[in-house]
């Protein structure tokens, strides 16, 4: 399965076509998964208590993944996920200073 994508957002032109696929995949893989990341970081590291350190560091450690799996032999890559990760982080901070 080779599947590289750098258009950011480019699955929601046909987002009608599998609605349940792209709910699943960023709603309960990529954003709710990282939320931990924007309420445990900042908690765990003094250092890392404003918005823009939460976001350089999630945002480089999904590029990271998304790099990783390029790298393996899955050849997988999608600029979404970086970006959707990255939103669930700030959701994560976001409700740490609610």
């Amino acid at each position: 399965m080779n599947s590289v994508n750098i258009i950011p957002l480019y699955k929601w032109v046909y987002i009608a076509d599998y609605i349940d696929i792209v709910i699943e995949n960023i709603l309960l893989q990529n954003i709710a998964m990282f939320i931990p990341f924007g309420i445990l970081l900042p908690l765990l590291f003094k250092k890392l208590d404003s918005f823009k350190w939460v976001l350089a560091i999630v945002f480089f450690f999904s590029l990271g993944i998304e790099l990783l799996l390029y790298s393996t032999s899955l050849f997988l890559f999608d600029i979404d996920d970086i970006i959707f990760n990255s939103l669930g982080a700030v959701i994560g901070f976001i409700l740490l200073l609610v």
